[in-house]
């Protein structure tokens, strides 16, 4: 780790120590304040030489030395700058480069490097960093050295090779000329002079032919090169078209997806709101229901007990009025506190159970209060259940719609792949078809100009197809008689029929582009009435067949021996009215045509005007050529309706290619999208349904329990009524039996009565306060607190009831807003609608314009094939024919002075590349006599003839001398090659093994950086294309998926998604190689808002020591120390630096 920057006289820097006291520093600063500089100066002082930016080191006027030093925990390493060489020092001690280097690797890591944002880094540049890192230092070297060396000598032995064979057929030449004699020596020499005019002519010809191909190829090639360009521009609109359509149809998705969770979730949390609210209001009047009960029990007790406190005063008034009146026996005290003891206890007893009789009356009817808000809830949740339960039946309903459809969906694309199939083996069957055609066609001139021709207008054709056209005249008819038709009908053939005149300016403009000027023929301008021409028609069958029955041959109307649309009558019985084919000898047309004065034509291809005579005879050659060049047309004719049909199924190929994709990814993605979003729907309806199912299995248990308990108390209450009227009637008998005892059974004696009479009175006044206690207490103040307080309850209540309907229309009025909004979101749903209709047609658009320019390339591609056919056919003759001279010894002659001319031609056939070239440099005499090919014929008849001898013995064996060395020659060069073959091999091997593994290791941190910074919803991969040489070009290519998107290469991404990946690849490749530091310059500048906090998060948690610089607050914010990098104008920078004690 550095924790100290020294830097003197380095660029804007003059004297400056920068401590560095944590593990994460961010360079902050104004635009060419020095923040790179600094940059550059630990580059300088790491030895990154190839990232310092170019610039003058000192660029300060002081005098100072230039250097930078950099201190780690353990060593110190300075970099001094003397004149245009560097001074190294490890620890204060001069040390070499390479000691320097190796001991920065030793201390930060192996290959560390600068990333800066404008590093392109993909692919090939990304092979060639990991090759550079993972690669020993000579490999790479040694292996390019032997790839060199083994195509040097593979190429030796190819050209060695080919001299042997020639010298092989020079040999055999020699061998068969060896049994020549004096007699046929001047025979010889005039055959040589034919062959050599014979050479010349077929050089000059296919020099002649080979540079008119070669021009025409040229020429070709540029328009094909333009209308590449142009198909790429358009492919390019298409692709942008294409994102911009994606990026509608996601916004519309996104849009859909939360209005449809807004007011699902809204309408659950009012509902669920409104029902809470409804079962509180409920709860609120039953409890206003129960407060009044109450208060009418209040009402009635505080009654009875004034009844009771009058019965009371009246006993205390009797008890006053009786004194000193009653006279009572001594032992009537006795019995009297015998009888009141039991009558108090029976008292007690009564009022103990009057009131338990009252609390069980309270508690019974609070459990009947209770089991009917039970009730009355069991049956809202029920009506919410089977409300849920509907909403779950509709929801499984529209998912079975929703598969369905997929399936209709899913049917559709493989009735379209099959389709595809088909028609790819129509193509297939027509491709094979044309070959045999083709093969006969190729030698005739007349079939090629024809077929050029009805190319031509076909291009044309489907240049404005599509545009309200039906085709072209010749294109709408067919008859084994086509080519009389075709001649009848040469003068309108290539008109283009149209629906009507509303097309015709559109088509004018796109002739006017490609500069063809052509007839229109709209139907609706055609007089035309079908009751005229059923009647024409029928005249003049009716001709013809009066003239057949009475003469020989056989007439028809012309319309009846052509096949077309009924669509087109119009046009066919405006050209041809009053036509007729007749098949028969020629005096009976004439004798037809005289007699009905119309125009007829035989099958013999003659026209007869409307008196009997010849107007002309059509293609009047010899019979022979004329069938030969009828057959070859008719060939012509069905290679161009083969072509054609060929282009049609590759259109019907590419438009359901072109709905195949839109099937595959509009309308099956939506409707699978729509099916998720049902199935979380039903998921989450389902879990309400479950809860409401449970909540309503809870509330029955509690309904039962309820009614369990109410049944309990109305048997508790039955008994304890009963025990109350028993103690009743037992005081009832209590009172019954005292008066017996009193009254009957005792007699008062007058000498008893003043003591019974003081008995009496005293017992009558504890009775009397007894009675006037229970008075007092009587008119005790709780029963009418107790009304106060349940008036007060019940004026609390009807409070919170009119709360409750505050709070249900601020619900409705939230009802009213969400409404509002829906339609507002509804609004700009329809806008994306529109604005995705325009993007639809201008993809329609678009693949219409690419469909043309594909029909041209292909048209294009087929004309420069044909033309390098041709050309390779002229070089091939042109080879044949330098080695026929050369095998035969031809003496050809050149304008320069040549002596080894045959000797060039040897080394020139070794390695054939150039021909033409090669011809233009021998500059050769081309002159030649037209008679070549009798006197060669006759010569070499007469040669036939020659007797063998043996001169010219000496110059065999000095070629077959030549040829032992050739052949010593090739050996070695063979068993070079096989060992440099081996040996690049091995290196081969080496070299993608090494690679290989590297990529394998940096692909397993890659993908961890790239899941964590886009939260697992994004992969990455490394794709190997050749295992064997992945350090070639294309080799390798670097695959992303980001987050909800398609796997794309990374040319093919967003730059802030390539500059996220740059910095997780260099991240792994840090790690891999265990670099202890990293250097960014500027990174984030293509990164947005998400993309930045991101990168914050991963460079946070990096075990690596990190400068960066930035301009992005945000990013910084994430960094244990920040740097500023200030300057004035024509002053050095100055450099502050601070702690951010805020990260942890």
């Amino acid at each position: 780790m550095i924790s100290s920057i020294t830097i003197s006289h380095f660029k804007s820097f003059v004297n400056f120590t920068v401590p560095i006291k944590k593990l994460h520093s961010a360079i902050l600063g104004p635009n060419s304040a020095g923040k790179s500089n600094l940059l550059d100066a630990i580059c300088f002082a790491l030895g990154l030489d190839d990232t310092t930016r170019n610039g003058q080191l000192n660029n300060r006027n002081e005098a100072g030395e230039t250097f930078v030093q950099i201190q780690s925990k353990k060593k110190v390493f300075k970099r001094q700058q003397q004149v245009s060489t560097s001074v190294y020092f490890i620890n204060g001690a001069i040390v070499q480069r390479q000691e320097y280097l190796d001991a920065i690797a030793a201390e930060f890591g192996h290959g560390i490097q600068r990333i800066a944002q404008q590093d392109t880094g993909f692919n090939a540049d990304f092979v060639k960093l990991c090759e550079s890192l993972c690669q020993e230092k000579d490999t790479i070297e040694q292996y390019d050295l032997a790839h060199m060396r083994l195509k040097e000598s593979q190429q030796q032995q190819k050209q060695l090779q080919s001299k042997v064979n020639l010298q092989k057929k020079k040999l055999q030449a020699y061998e068969l000329d060896e049994a020549q004699n004096n007699e046929f020596t001047l025979a010889e020499q005039e055959l040589q002079q034919a062959q050599k005019d014979k050479c010349n002519h077929q050089i000059q010809k296919n020099l002649t032919d080979l540079q008119t191909a070669a021009q025409s190829l040229e020429s070709t090639n540029q328009f094909l090169a333009d209308l590449k360009q142009n198909h790429s521009t358009v492919i390019q609109e298409q692709e942008l078209l294409n994102t911009n359509l994606q990026n509608l149809e996601l916004q519309n998705q996104e849009l859909q997806i939360e209005l449809k969770s807004q007011k699902n979730k809204l309408e659950l949390e009012l509902q669920m709101k409104k029902l809470q609210l409804g079962s509180q209001k409920i709860m609120n009047e039953k409890k206003i229901n129960n407060a009044n009960d109450n208060l009418q029990q209040v009402l009635q007790e505080i009654q009875k007990q004034k009844v009771e406190a009058e019965k009371i005063q009246t006993e205390i008034e009797i008890y006053q009025s009786q004194k000193s009146q009653v006279r009572i026996p001594e032992e009537y005290f006795t019995l009297q506190k015998k009888f009141e003891a039991e009558n108090q206890e029976l008292s007690k007893e009564y009022l103990m159970q009057k009131q338990q009789v009252h609390n069980s009356k309270q508690l019974f009817k609070a459990s009947e209060e209770k089991l009917a808000q039970c009730q009355a809830e069991d049956e809202q949740l029920k009506k919410q259940f089977n409300t849920q339960e509907e909403k779950v039946k509709q929801t499984e309903i529209l998912i079975e719609q929703k598969q369905e459809k997929i399936n209709q969906i899913t049917q559709e694309i493989s009735s379209i792949k099959d389709q595809i199939n088909k028609n790819q083996q129509k193509s297939n069957n027509i491709l094979i078809q044309l070959q045999p055609i083709q093969s006969k066609i190729d030698s005739s001139a007349e079939a090629q100009r024809f077929i050029k021709e009805e190319r031509r207008y076909i291009d044309i054709f489907q240049k404005i197809r599509g545009q309200g056209i039906y085709g072209y005249v010749k294109d709408l008819y067919q008859t084994q008689y086509s080519q009389v038709a075709d001649f009848i009908l040469s003068s309108v053939n290539y008109n283009v029929v149209t629906a009507d005149f509303d097309v015709v300016q559109n088509l004018l403009t796109i002739l006017k582009q490609i500069k063809v000027q052509l007839q229109f023929i709209p139907l609706k301008s055609l007089k035309f009435n079908q009751t005229d021409y059923n009647n024409s028609m029928q005249e003049m069958r009716s001709i013809c067949s009066q003239f057949n029955q009475t003469n020989q041959g056989r007439a028809q109307p012309f319309m009846d021996i052509l096949k077309f649309d009924p669509k087109f009558q119009p046009v066919f019985s405006h050209f041809l009215k009053n036509m007729f084919f007749f098949e028969g000898l020629p005096q009976q047309a004439s004798h037809f045509s005289q007699q009905y004065k119309v125009r007829v034509v035989t099958e013999d291809c003659l026209l007869f005007g409307g008196k009997g005579t010849i107007s002309v005879q059509i293609n009047s050659k010899s019979n022979e050529k004329q069938h030969k060049e009828g057959d070859v047309l008719k060939l012509a004719q069905e290679k161009v309706q083969l072509e054609s049909k060929l282009m049609q199924l590759n259109e019907e190929n590419l438009a359901l290619g072109t709905k195949l994709q839109l099937l595959i990814n509009q309308k099956l993605s939506t409707e699978q999208i729509e099916l998720s979003k049902l199935q979380n729907v039903i998921d989450i309806q389902i879990i309400e349904l479950t809860k409401l199912r449970s909540l309503l299995a809870e509330q029955k248990k509690s309904t039962q329990y309820l009614k369990q308990e109410l049944e309990r108390n109305e048997a508790q209450l039955a008994t304890q009524q009963s025990d109350l009227k028993q103690i009743k009637s037992r005081i009832i008998l209590l009172q019954t039996d005292s008066f017996k005892t009193f009254y009957e059974q005792y007699n008062l004696t007058p000498e008893q009565v003043e003591q019974v009479i003081n008995q009496q009175n005293n017992h009558d006044e504890k009775r009397i306060q007894e009675l006037t206690f229970r008075l007092k207490m009587l008119q005790n103040e709780s029963l009418q607190q107790q009304q106060e307080k349940t008036s007060n309850f019940i004026i609390t209540i009807r409070q919170n009831q009119s709360q409750i309907d505050n709070q249900i229309n601020i619900l409705n009025a939230l009802i009213n807003e969400l409404t509002q909004k829906i339609s507002t979101t509804e609004a700009q749903l329809q806008k994306l609608k529109e604005e995705k209709e325009k993007l639809m047609n201008q993809i329609q658009i678009q693949n219409q314009s690419n469909g043309q320019i594909n029909a041209e390339l292909k048209s294009n591609t087929h004309l420069v094939n044909e033309l390098q056919n041709k050309i390779n056919s002229c070089q091939l003759e042109l080879k044949q024919t330098l080695e026929f001279a050369f095998v035969n010894s031809i003496p050809l002659q050149s304008d320069k002075n040549t002596d080894n001319i045959h000797d060039k031609i040897q080394n020139f056939l070794a390695e054939p590349t150039g021909i033409d070239i090669f011809i233009n440099k021998l500059a050769l005499n081309l002159n030649y006599s037209d008679d070549y090919e009798e006197k060669i014929t006759e010569l070499s008849k007469k040669l036939l003839n020659r007797p063998p001898n043996q001169v010219g013995q000496a110059i065999i064996n000095k070629e077959k001398e030549k040829m032992n060395q050739m052949e010593a020659e090739l050996k070695t060069i063979k068993q070079t090659t096989a060992a440099q073959n081996a040996h690049y091999t091995k290196l081969l091997k080496l070299r993608g093994e090494t690679l290989n593994e590297f990529l394998e290791n940096v692909e397993t941190k890659l993908k961890t950086y790239y899941e964590q910074v886009t939260s697992n919803q994004g992969q990455i991969f490394i794709q190997i294309n050749d295992a064997v040489r992945p350090f070639q070009q294309d080799a390798v290519n670097l695959m992303l998926m980001p987050a909800g998107d398609q796997v794309r290469d990374i040319s093919q991404v967003s730059g802030g998604e390539k500059a996220l990946v740059r910095i997780c690849y260099y991240l792994a490749l840090a790690e891999v190689l265990d670099w202890k530091i990293l250097i960014l310059d500027e990174i984030d500048q293509n990164l947005d808002a998400d993309k930045v906090g991101q990168v914050k998060e991963l460079l946070m948690h990096a075990k690596q020591q990190i400068l960066v610089v930035t301009h992005n607050t945000h990013l910084a914010s994430g960094f244990e120390q920040l740097i500023g990098v200030s300057r004035k104008e024509e002053q050095p920078s100055q450099i502050w630096w601070i702690v951010n004690d805020t990260v942890e």
